[in-house]
């Protein structure tokens, strides 16, 4: 089963504050490079750039990664990661059976609603 959630900062900062939460989470920043270089990213953050993103991509990291059952994605406003989430869908409906679980979440506003609230966990390269 694949459920799709939006969820606002508050409550991902909430997660990535508890110990037992932040460690069974994956969170994926779908932003290009440049983005990521003026405003920095959500520490351990997974990079997978949305321009590349493919199903071989998907499939590498859905392999390497089922241990994480609620996946977070962000982008910049909440757009392309919404649509990276309908990707990761799409490939797991197609390739997995019913069973499988995966909750994906997408950070409502993106990193400009994380910036706004000036959140920490923010890491620059």
């Amino acid at each position: 089963m694949i459920n799709h959630y939006e969820i606002e900062p508050e409550e991902l900062l909430e997660i990535l504050e508890d110990k037992n939460q932040c460690n069974n989470i994956a969170i994926i920043d779908v932003r290009e490079d440049d983005e990521r270089k003026e405003y920095g990213m959500i520490e351990n953050s997974i990079i997978m750039p949305f321009a590349s993103l493919n199903n071989e991509i998907i499939a590498d990291f859905i392999k390497n990664n089922m241990q994480y059952q609620n996946i977070y994605i962000y982008c910049r406003a909440g757009v392309r990661s919404f649509v990276a989430i309908q990707m990761f869908s799409k490939y797991l409906k197609e390739n997995y059976d019913n069973d499988t679980q995966f909750n994906f979440y997408n950070l409502k506003g993106g990193m400009i609603n994380w910036l706004d609230k000036r959140y920490n966990y923010i890491k620059k390269d």
